[in-house]
């Protein structure tokens, strides 16, 4: 159907009346579109599959004669994100498999699931909508369970790491989540370990687990890159620290090099800073890797910042003043070095190992 022309007017005189008439031809057409865009929005809802609804409601509390517990808030927000994490849908959907009837994989699964917080700052609020109630019923109660699990999993395992760690002849020092260890002793003597067990047959699981589980801190980091930027292809990553531990220039085995492999695999630009391997560095690690000798070189630009290793210099930065050099402010701490809650008010984007993540905070002035 073809739109109505308005006759041009002379350029002396103007017909009023066959301007009036065509602006009512066209009124009708448009009003006509309108009716129908309204009658096919309609008839589209009701060929819509019906959704019910089914919540679950999670609530942390600190249990009573533990006033140093952790705060509760903090806890649901913990659990929120554990909530939503791809890890748990998965344990939702193995366990609830059987009972599925509408949703065909993982992806309905996860779509079909929302985790807020609710008006009580304490409480969780999951909510599951499929075209089942039953199905609803049973997602919703095996998610609640499983985020109860895993937020006490965090937790506990917290304070069973510092009740260890008050042991004098093991320490705090060497229990803290991170990138994993690496150096000159400790990989060799642990690949030396499992040889010897080989050779007389027999297995060594938990030596065996503790290699597979600190190699698998490094992918861990790039996951949590991937979860924020998407893609790595083409994004610079500043990586802090390059030495396997601080105040060295060794990088035998450094876990922060493992990672930087990692990231240049997946098409990443990686510009590296350390207050003292860059020397070592340029020798033994070569032209794969940018190196950048201050803050402001190493930030300019960025797309996402890797703190590698605990070196005390990066906790004095500036961060404030460093921010307007990153395309996006968003810091990775793989050492749970810096302070977390000073980067999230200072506008950063702050993501530890096994803390909660943190979000730019706006300061009331």
């Amino acid at each position: 159907m073809e739109t109505p022309k308005m006759p041009a007017p002379d350029a002396d005189e103007i017909d009023l009346r066959a301007w009036a008439l065509a602006l009512a031809r066209s009124w009708k057409l448009i009003v006509g579109l309108t009716v129908l865009a309204v009658m096919a929005a309609g008839v589209f809802t009701l060929l819509q599959p019906r959704l019910f609804e089914a919540t679950a409601l999670v609530v942390a509390s600190v249990p009573p004669g533990e006033p140093s517990g952790p705060d509760p808030q903090a806890v649901a927000r913990t659990a929120v994100k554990v909530a939503q994490s791809d890890a748990l849908i998965a344990e939702v959907y193995e366990l609830v498999r059987a009972e599925l009837r509408t949703i065909r994989d993982r992806a309905e699964l996860k779509r079909a699931m929302k985790a807020s917080a609710a008006r009580d700052p304490r409480t969780v609020r999951l909510v599951v909508r499929t075209q089942d109630p039953a199905e609803a019923a049973a997602i919703a109660n095996a998610w609640a369970r499983w985020v109860v699990v895993r937020v006490n999993d965090v937790y506990i395992g917290r304070e069973v790491a510092r009740g260890i760690g008050l042991d004098a002849r093991i320490g705090l020092r060497f229990l803290q989540a991170g990138l994993g260890w690496g150096g000159s002793c400790f990989p060799k003597d642990t690949l030396a370990l499992l040889a010897m067990g080989r050779e007389y047959g027999l297995r060594l699981p938990i030596v065996e687990a503790a290699w597979e589980v600190n190699a698998r801190q490094r992918e861990r980091v790039v996951e949590k890159l991937l979860g924020e930027l998407k893609t790595l292809k083409g994004k610079t990553i500043a990586l802090l620290g390059l030495s396997f531990k601080p105040h060295t220039d060794d990088l035998r085995d450094s876990p922060a090099l493992a990672l930087a492999r990692l990231l240049l695999e997946r098409g990443a630009f990686v510009r590296a800073h350390d207050p003292v391997a860059l020397p070592r560095a340029r020798r033994e690690v070569g032209r794969s890797l940018e190196y950048a000798e201050t803050p402001e070189a190493v930030l300019a630009g960025a797309d996402a910042v890797v703190l590698a290793t605990d070196w005390p210099e990066y906790r004095t930065w500036p961060w404030r003043e460093l921010r307007p050099l990153l395309r996006r402010a968003l810091v990775v701490d793989a050492r749970n070095h810096l302070d977390g809650e000073a980067l999230a008010r200072a506008g950063y984007r702050y993501l530890g190992v096994g803390i909660p993540d943190l979000f730019p905070v706006q300061e009331v002035v």
